[in-house]
């Protein structure tokens, strides 16, 4: 009787799973359909003992699916022996059980040890794609990817959705062009300046919009242009355009119809202000025509971008030709884009004689400074640190960071100046100088993009910059997206272009001038 009972169960469960599977997990050619399946590859990627383990070419085996599509639970029960013995209710439950398995090894995920940092081999990189299985692959690597390990993923809420529509453009990605748009729409889709692509060498912006180049700096106040200052580039004073010019257009097309047609990937309005002005100043061609407006008449002025080559590296404008360290009416002043330790610590050693000290944040550091200005200040690294959680691939954990250096004897006002190019570690050094009692902060709303970055290479030639550390304050206010804390707001006017005035500077002097009058 107990054989006749367990044949019977066997047959219903049997039944059960075929019904179950043709009606909601059977052959599905559909995006929506492959969609499930990229998400179900990626669970087992990294959740699946033998799968992690790197037993199987689970590219390949991606590929081999994707040829010929036939049920997803018969197909991951191959590697999955749990859903051999019991039939998920729908979708949702598989990948309940499959994401239940914490493998011992991760033969595509890096920990450093002590940090919890990961990092992804380059043993997973496959060669530029030629065929629909071999770019839909990429496309779900890069995918599973941020779901799993990008730790502002919450920040994202379109992510789920948008995977039908990313299967779609690879199904149209018929040309290398076309793939690494696709590649770069996925990128901005995260509304994150720190998430780029980078090929050939370079980042992809340098090859979609050229990198010869109109030689400004050029920056947006309200919804215009404006000529700010010039690149540090040969002769580029001599390009014809003048500092405080509005430019209006650039061969014949209006400002706002060239910004809507950029394609960024930004963390706020700052962000994409910055990153709007630079690209559109970059040209394939010899010559663009720049129209502008100087003293209440129009100018077109042709220039020969061929002369100015913009460097494969990061934003010029973030290192300016600056004095590292300057005094200006006894307040010692340092600027980070040129700054280096040497400097900084000799400088230091002398600063008790300054009313103050400004601290230019609006650029990016070239050395290692932290610890000297922590040190001499005598405050704690304060910060929260999200990281991925290598013991459960797909959650994350907090780490609070409160590492008190020695106390200082310092005690006179500091003052921060930052603006919309600080970001990344320059918005660290804001967030870890603010934690000093007497830190005043000036400027404009910074990138608001913070954490350890990686490359993370889809193929030899083509890799995606992404965080994957998140850094908030100790209290727990996000920079990404808001960009560090400004105690005052000050913008540029479009005469100070002109005139070569630095309005936020001049605050901070004045500033530490009524501070010590107090």
């Amino acid at each position: 009787i107990k054989n006749i009972f367990m044949k019977i169960r066997i047959v219903i469960s049997l039944l059960f799973l075929t019904i179950w599977s043709g009606k909601v997990l059977a052959q599905d050619i559909t995006n929506d359909g492959i969609a499930l399946f990229c998400k179900l590859w990626g669970a087992m990627k990294y959740h699946t003992p033998k799968v992690a383990d790197g037993i199987y070419d689970w590219n390949e085996e991606f590929c081999r699916y994707v040829s010929e599509p036939y049920d997803l639970c018969e197909w991951a029960s191959k590697f999955e022996p749990r859903l051999r013995r019991k039939a998920p209710a729908d979708f949702n439950e598989l990948l309940e059980v499959v994401k239940s398995r914490t493998p011992r090894r991760q033969s595509y995920v890096n920990y450093e040890k002590g940090y919890g940092v990961c990092g992804f081999p380059k043993t997973d990189v496959t060669p530029f794609p030629e065929t629909f299985e071999e770019r839909l692959c990429s496309m779900a690597r890069l995918w599973n990817l941020v779901e799993y390990f990008y730790p502002y993923r919450g920040y994202v809420p379109a992510w789920d959705s948008n995977l039908p529509e990313y299967v779609a453009m690879m199904r149209e990605a018929d040309t290398p062009d076309k793939y690494l748009e696709a590649i770069n729409r996925m990128c901005s889709d995260l509304n994150d300046t720190h998430v780029f692509m980078n090929y050939g060498g370079k980042r992809y912006q340098y090859v979609r919009y050229g990198n010869f180049c109109i030689p400004v700096i050029a920056d947006f106040i309200g919804d215009r242009l404006y000529v700010k200052d010039y690149l540090p580039l040969p002769e580029a004073s001599g390009c014809g355009l003048m500092k405080g010019d509005e430019i209006i257009g650039i061969d014949s097309v209006p400002v706002g119809t060239l910004v809507d047609e950029l394609v960024l990937g930004v963390s706020n309005k700052s962000s994409h202000e910055r990153l709007a002005a630079d690209f559109l100043m970059l040209g394939k061609d010899s010559t663009r025509t720049v129209s502008v407006i100087r003293d209440s008449e129009r100018y077109d002025i042709s220039v020969d971008i061929s002369r100015y080559v913009y460097p494969p590296g990061p934003s010029l404008r973030a290192f300016l030709d600056k004095e590292p360290w300057k005094e200006v009416d006894n307040v010692g002043c340092f600027y980070i884009g040129t700054l280096t330790r040497e400097i900084l610590e000799e400088k230091l050693s002398e600063a008790n004689k300054y009313d103050g000290l400004v601290f230019d944040l609006r650029s990016y550091p070239v050395d290692d400074i932290f610890d000297p200005i922590m040190d001499f200040l005598g405050v704690s690294d304060r910060y929260v640190v999200t990281i991925s959680d290598h013991r459960n691939v797909g959650s994350f954990k907090k780490i609070e960071y409160d590492f008190r250096y020695r106390p200082g004897g310092y005690s006179k006002p500091v003052v921060v100046l930052v603006d919309r190019t600080t970001q990344s570690a320059a918005e660290t050094l804001a967030m870890l100088l603010q934690s000093y009692p007497h830190c005043f902060t000036v400027g404009i709303q910074t990138a608001g993009v913070d954490g350890g970055c990686i490359d993370v290479w889809l193929h030899d030639d083509l890799s995606v910059m992404m965080p994957i550390q998140g850094i908030c304050y100790i209290d727990g206010t996000a920079v990404q997206k808001n960009g560090v804390k400004v105690d005052c707001i000050i913008s540029d006017e479009p005469e100070d272009y002109a005139e070569g005035v630095d309005r936020t500077f001049s605050i901070a002097i004045k500033y530490i001038k009524e501070c010590k009058g107090r």
